[in-house]
């Protein structure tokens, strides 16, 4: 009786692009290529952008996104003309009517802990209204990605915080929410729950020829589609990050 022939199993590094060799996918921190994939109006990326929110915000969030718009952003209040010069942000709003504010910084910022609280006050103090105001403040979320690392002694990929009692640890008011990534301490394997495939995804989609099987996930299928670096015109986005 003859033996059946199986496939040999691959392992994720056979999934890499060999020398000379360029990825078919973008990279999703460059500018162009993450807005495009994450474009609040537009159906497909729509869905990939509520996909990525709910798996990554989980802990954070009351209830499921539903739905996101893009959101017009007020006048810096700092006046400062280098304040976003560094990061390029995508700016959203939620079904609820709550702030989403998304960071991806390539290289290393002074005091970028303390901006990003800048700019979660700026989210809530633009909603201020003219006139007799309750101050009924929607939550924000600020998401920064960022290709480094923050928190040099603490080996977790990410971190969550927000305004809580000393004593208790429950959120006295939920106005602020931040989530951190370091996506430099993301390493090269494929956790089963959604989050681990978002971090490695964006970490190294720009290095795989094909995607592995445990990111056959829908939502990984449609997203690379949209990442596809023959979707992009002749200036095109490669795998190279921004300096």
């Amino acid at each position: 009786m003859k033996k059946k022939c199986t496939a040999p199993h691959k392992s994720l590094e056979d999934y890499l692009v060999k020398p000379g060799e360029q990825s078919p996918y973008a990279n999703l921190l460059i500018d162009l290529a993450f807005k495009k994939a994450f474009d609040p109006d537009k159906p497909a990326s729509r869905e990939n952008l509520v996909n990525l929110l709910n798996d990554l915000l989980a802990p954070q969030l009351k209830r499921p996104i539903k739905n996101v718009w893009t959101r017009n952003v007020a006048k810096n209040l700092s006046g400062s003309k280098v304040s976003r010069t560094a990061i390029f942000d995508l700016h959203c709003v939620d079904d609820a009517g709550e702030l989403i504010e998304i960071e991806v910084q390539i290289r290393e910022l002074d005091n970028f802990l303390k901006r990003l609280a800048f700019y979660a006050s700026e989210l809530v103090a633009n909603q201020a209204e003219p006139g007799d105001w309750d101050y009924n403040v929607k939550p924000t979320y600020v998401i920064a990605l960022t290709q480094y690392r923050i928190f040099e002694n603490d080996n977790r990929i990410v971190h969550r915080a927000t305004t809580l009692d000393l004593e208790t640890g429950v959120q006295i008011v939920d106005s602020y929410n931040y989530t951190i990534v370091e996506l430099a301490k993301v390493p090269f394997l494929i956790g089963k729950d959604s989050l681990s495939k978002w971090l490695f995804f964006f970490r190294y989609l720009s290095r795989l020829r094909e995607l592995p099987p445990e990111l056959s996930d829908k939502k990984f299928k449609q997203l690379t589609e949209s990442s596809k670096v023959s979707k992009f015109d002749a200036k095109g986005v490669c795998g190279c990050t921004r300096s």
